[in-house]
């Protein structure tokens, strides 16, 4: 089940993480055939959020470090839409475990899938905002910057998807 994981996430993880403490940006991919791009195949998602957090961290620790942070990404982004469509704390947080616990996000957790789908919450709450009205610029603003952060997370089919679900909440 965790082939990929092993055979392609942790290793480009690790790559990444060893050119960037080299003063490299994480662009090519020697080991690849003759070479092939690492940053820009999508998958290794090596410019997204939980990437550069695990940057800080010791080479062994840096995917585990990726891992969590998508999840924490998940959870309040649940959170907070929750509270956006003024649910108490208690639901709130019930709202941010379920949705990162459940069984299609852990099913995914550790492929790029869902490091996508993790914004997701943060992305409709920042929707829902921006048609309530008040402080428009500024959640439009949050509105490109979380696009930005889930378009870096890889995997551009499961981006499609995400990106059709708001549309669709938008429509309706």
């Amino acid at each position: 089940v965790s082939g990929d994981q092993i055979d392609e996430m942790i290793p480009w993880s690790n790559l990444a993480w060893t050119q960037v403490h080299q003063g490299h940006l994480p662009l090519w991919n020697p080991f690849n055939g003759l070479g092939l791009p690492l940053a820009f195949n999508w998958q290794s998602a090596v410019f997204s959020l939980p990437a550069l957090i695990g940057y800080i961290f010791p080479v062994h620790l840096a995917y585990t470090a990726q891992i969590f942070v998508t999840l924490v990404i998940a959870g309040t982004g649940a959170y907070a839409l929750a509270r956006v469509l003024r649910l108490g704390v208690i639901g709130c947080a019930t709202a941010g475990t379920v949705y990162e616990l459940s069984g299609s996000f852990m099913g995914w957790l550790g492929w790029p899938h869902a490091a996508v789908m993790s914004w997701a919450g943060w992305m409709f709450a920042v929707v829902i905002l921006i048609f309530r009205g008040q402080h428009r610029a500024r959640n439009i603003v949050a509105f490109a910057f979380i696009f930005a952060l889930a378009v870096f997370s890889g995997e551009p089919e499961i981006f499609a998807i995400l990106v059709g679900s708001v549309v669709v909440f938008v429509v309706s």
